[in-house]
């Protein structure tokens, strides 16, 4: 596992399906910078993969970047998402601290 960054965060929630979901990561990501983290958000990586990368590419993608937070902060409905219980899995099985995003 990789060196943890104490104050990298990592948002995760329902990105397929969802046609808010830009919106519903951007406004965590704002409220997390202002919190005082350091963020890292899934849902920019549409500009980063190319545009035939699978949703194994993405999750290979995610798991490296998750490796290197100390948290994960989960959004509403994440358990509705096959990718973020793999992440919240991920998490747990990696010593990575879990914030929810309160409602």
């Amino acid at each position: 596992m990789s060196e943890l960054h104490k104050d990298w965060i990592y948002i995760s929630g329902p990105i397929t399906g969802v046609k808010n979901y830009i919106k519903n990561f951007m406004d965590a990501e704002i409220w997390l910078i202002k919190e005082g983290w350091q963020v890292i958000n899934p849902a920019k990586m549409g500009s980063v993969l190319p545009v035939d990368a699978s949703w194994e590419d993405f999750m290979k993608v995610d798991f490296v970047l998750l490796s290197h937070c100390s948290t994960i902060y989960m959004l509403p409905n994440w358990e509705k998402s096959a990718g973020a219980k793999a992440e919240m899995a991920f998490a747990r099985n990696n010593g990575i601290n879990i914030l929810y995003h309160r409602k």
